[in-house]
């Protein structure tokens, strides 16, 4: 019995040392990834994929339909007009994911400088690379592919070269939406 005992003590000593080698090389990692994202809590590695993905997981209340029929994100607490379809889609925006606000709940917040337009930020790409970027609210976002420069209403023709230095004066934000996987159909036009 006594045996038994310190074979079992002794086992278990060893799976907690090999646990703790284990954690150490980051073998588990990506199998147990606990964080906060947006007020979502995402574990697990095929979670880790969505976190890093280019569509933000947001609380519902953060996305908001005006009175005025025009959409808002007030996630940095204030009202930010989105302002056009084209931005909605490439920087995530869920349309089902946006709650209406009457009149008076509208006018509890403030009204903060509206979300910079896909359609108007600047275009960059890094010395001679082909990867093309958005400039928008001074962070450069991926743009994945040239339907999605279509989409928004673009061309490789308004894209400017930057130097190393240049380029990386803009930190690094999200990327933009494929436009294969927004929910109007803009690849038609």
């Amino acid at each position: 019995m006594v045996v038994l005992i310190t074979l079992l003590i002794v086992a278990s000593l060893l799976v907690i040392v090999l646990l703790i080698l284990a954690f150490r090389k980051g073998i588990f990692k990506k199998a147990i990834f606990w964080t906060k994202w947006w007020g979502t809590e995402l574990e697990g590695a095929e979670n880790l994929q969505k976190a890093n993905s280019s569509i933000r997981l947001i609380k519902k209340q953060n996305w908001v339909d005006g009175p005025d029929g025009e959409k808002y994100d007030v996630s940095t607490g204030v009202l930010r007009h989105i302002p056009d379809r084209e931005t909605l889609e490439a920087l995530g925006y869920v349309e089902s994911k946006f709650v209406t606000w009457d009149k008076k709940k509208f006018q509890t917040k403030s009204l903060g400088h509206p979300i910079q337009s896909v359609k108007t930020a600047e275009l960059i790409r890094k010395g001679n690379t082909s990867g093309v970027y958005a400039v928008i609210e001074n962070q450069r976002r991926w743009v994945p592919n040239p339907e999605t420069l279509a989409a928004i209403n673009r061309n490789f023709g308004e894209v400017k070269r930057l130097s190393d230095d240049e380029f990386n004066k803009f930190s690094q934000g999200v990327s933009l939406v494929d436009a294969s996987k927004w929910s109007i159909n803009t690849l038609k036009k």
